[in-house]
């Protein structure tokens, strides 16, 4: 008789799910742009990107098999160190999925009531409702749900004379669910990435009612005014219609 005990057992793989990245940029005439970044605008303006995070919720993705969720809620940052270290909040995040054909991917900009009246200090600092965020106002007006800042040179020098902002928030600047497009298989073991852009130029359209005149180098928080609580709203809504997908 053979005896069998010094033999190897046989290698079994084991599926793995795949992985998919949603990835965020921001873009100026196609051009990817990043924090610390100069550009020049389609109104000729000179800025440079100082900050760029914004709570993007209710994430999900619809194939052939349905549904699938990936988050209730991200922070989205576009930078990623924060007091020299690395930030819990990022540009992209990885998720598993089930293997499936995509054709659409869902989301909100901002957070329900609900999540709105979260109590920020209760939370582990790797939570993006958590005070570490740096995304909650007050027990007033609760959190930002997007927040957007970038210098500007007024005079054409390349030095910047002033600040632009937008601080959008309050329950009422919530834009419930998005659906966007998409074309992706995903087979076992494999890994993609959907990259979510937002353009600058739409942000901030020259012309009709939803045009922003950065001349006037505006600052606005959500809940100092009814003229913040409106353009707050306007900026937000052109944040919504400068998202695409690829």
């Amino acid at each position: 008789m053979l005896s069998a005990c010094g033999s190897k057992p046989e290698f079994e793989l084991v599926e793995q799910d795949p992985k998919i990245r949603i990835q965020f940029e921001m873009l100026n005439d196609g051009q990817s742009v990043d924090i610390g970044d100069r550009f020049v605008d389609q109104n000729e303006f000179n800025l440079q990107l100082k900050t760029m995070r914004f709570y993007i919720s209710d994430l999900r993705l619809v194939g052939n098999d349905g549904e699938q969720e990936l988050s209730e809620v991200e922070l989205v940052n576009f930078n990623e160190l924060q007091d020299g270290q690395v930030n819990p909040f990022v540009q992209g995040y990885d998720f598993i999925v089930k293997k499936d054909a995509f054709n659409e991917l869902i989301f909100a900009i901002g957070l329900d009531a609900e999540m709105n009246s979260t109590d920020p200090t209760i939370l582990p600092k790797d939570n993006p409702l958590s005070a570490n965020s740096q995304m909650y106002w007050d027990w007033g007006s609760k959190y930002i749900f997007i927040m957007l800042e970038a210098g500007i040179d007024l005079d054409k020098d390349w030095v910047m004379d002033d600040d632009i902002g937008f601080h959008t928030g309050l329950d009422e600047q919530y834009f419930g669910l998005q659906d966007k497009t998409i074309s992706l298989a995903l087979d076992a073991f494999e890994k993609d990435t959907i990259t979510v852009s937002i353009d600058w130029n739409k942000l901030f359209p020259t012309t009709g009612a939803s045009a922003i005149d950065l001349n006037q180098a505006p600052y606005y928080h959500a809940n100092a005014d009814q003229e913040a609580r409106d353009m707050t709203r306007l900026f937000a809504e052109n944040f919504i219609g400068a998202i695409d997908i690829k």
